[in-house]
């Protein structure tokens, strides 16, 4: 198994590479008509490729550049967004390749774990490789999945007949120590109608979160060029992945502290100064309806 290099504080990843202009796939296993593998390159998480089979996947991503494993500035973050692999204790790998299809330079294997219902995240810190050592920049990276699951993502109890995956992440992230009192809500979309008698009936829509932290004290150097400058550059478009629990090993603080979205106009990201050279950060973030 591989190293996970943990961080000490929330994180949250400003940019997924796999959303770079230029990036390309192949090597897939199989695909679904109607979930191909270019789907991976869509932000939205509930526009997924779908394997045709059920035996282990795997596909190749080429990301147009090279990026080091385990470095600031490299891939430190692995994640699939709306990936249905259940239950879990199974094996996920990330590999360093030679090109698409090509051999296999490095591996880091990861046990998955189940996802929260509505969030739908797994992810993992990239720190050493199997082999123990820190791995090569590349721009070449094969993601496979295991050859085992059950119950399905979309309905309770349900048997999947396919492997699913809505977002493949590979990131940097940025450590955020949140101040007491972040907020984490459940908003669910349904449309309500009500009978003359008082019956409610419910057109049911995904629920999802929105999460309201503060980011206190936090140096000019990282407030300004780390994270302003690339809050703003993302708006209210960009997909972000923001993760309240970091630091923490449980499966339950992991599947249920991470949240792919975006920042919420509602809120926004808000800086206040409180010293020249510190200044506060107050971010509202809405998570992503699969």
């Amino acid at each position: 198994m591989a190293t996970e290099s943990r961080p000490t504080t929330a994180t949250i990843s400003l940019e997924n590479y796999v959303m770079r202009s230029g990036v390309t796939l192949g090597g897939a296993t199989s695909a679904a008509q109607e979930f191909p593998l270019s789907n991976l390159l869509n932000p939205l998480r509930g526009e997924p490729w779908r394997s045709g089979t059920t035996i282990a996947q795997q596909f190749d991503i080429d990301l147009g550049a090279s990026f080091t494993p385990g470095a600031a500035g490299g891939i430190r973050l692995f994640g699939l967004v709306n990936y249905n692999g259940y239950p879990g204790g199974f094996a996920v790998k990330l590999q360093s390749i030679t090109g698409i299809g090509g051999s296999v330079v490095a591996t880091w294997t990861f046990q998955t774990y189940i996802p929260a219902s509505v969030n739908r995240v797994m992810r993992w810190f990239v720190g050493n490789s199997d082999a123990g050592t820190a791995g090569a920049a590349s721009r070449y990276w094969r993601v496979t999945l295991p050859a085992a699951f059950a119950v399905g993502a979309d309905y309770p109890l349900s048997i999947d007949t396919f492997y699913q995956v809505g977002v493949v992440w590979l990131g940097d992230f940025v450590e955020i120590g949140y101040d007491k009192g972040a907020k984490i809500r459940l908003v669910d979309p349904s449309i309500e109608s009500r009978a003359k008698g008082g019956s409610a009936y419910h057109d049911k829509q995904q629920a999802f979160h929105e999460v309201d932290l503060k980011v206190p004290l936090v140096a000019a150097a990282t407030l300004y060029p780390t994270l302003k400058e690339k809050l703003d550059l993302a708006g209210g478009t960009t997909r972000l992945l923001l993760d309240m629990h970091s630091a923490e090993s449980s499966d339950y603080w992991r599947a249920h502290g991470a949240y792919y979205g975006r920042i919420d106009l509602k809120g926004g990201a808000e800086q206040t100064l409180s010293f020249s050279l510190y200044g506060d950060l107050k971010l509202s973030f809405a998570e992503d309806a699969a």
